[in-house]
């Protein structure tokens, strides 16, 4: 892929999750846009051969899980 064709790729993801969060109306449709995005990045980098995206994306919610919860 050029890389003025990844600059098209990311420029027309990011309209996409942009236009999706701005239709979002309450935060839990806001968090399960920017969970669905985070989702698509770690199955791409996962398809791209780079595996570690699905490990980071897995701690970072368990993180977040104790952090908030009591």
């Amino acid at each position: 892929m050029t890389t003025q064709a990844k600059a098209n790729r990311r420029k027309n993801q990011a309209e996409f999750w942009n236009d999706k969060q701005a239709r979002a109306t309450t935060p839990e449709q806001r968090v399960a846009v920017w969970f669905d995005a985070c989702r698509m990045l770690a199955r791409n980098a996962v398809k791209n051969g780079r595996p570690g995206l699905d490990d980071a994306l897995a701690k970072h919610l368990h993180d977040f899980f104790q952090h908030h919860n009591g």
